[in-house]
């Protein structure tokens, strides 16, 4: 699948997820409702048709597809940095 399918705010959510590990603190991060956050995942789920994020214990944790996903999207600010719409794990 190319990243020019994918909205970035998909990115921007699954970043915020993926810092807490968790839907209630991500919501929180982007001020947005809980049940905003779900449905958001249920895009996410829907666009790779893929789990994406698995419970483990109380925190999130990705499945193989969306460590394939992060890998591509993470590299992608590093060709214009000015414009990156989320933070850069090292």
């Amino acid at each position: 699948m190319g990243l020019r399918r994918i909205d970035l705010n998909l990115l921007v959510a699954f970043d915020a997820v993926m810092d807490g590990r968790s839907v209630t603190k991500a919501a929180g991060r982007l001020f947005v409702g809980q049940s905003a956050m779900s449905a958001t995942r249920a895009r996410i789920r829907d666009l790779f048709d893929d789990p994406v994020l698995l419970r483990e214990g109380r925190q999130l944790v990705p499945t193989p597809v969306a460590r394939r996903w992060l890998a591509r999207a993470w590299r992608l600010p590093a060709r214009n940095p000015v414009q990156c719409p989320f933070r850069l794990r090292g």
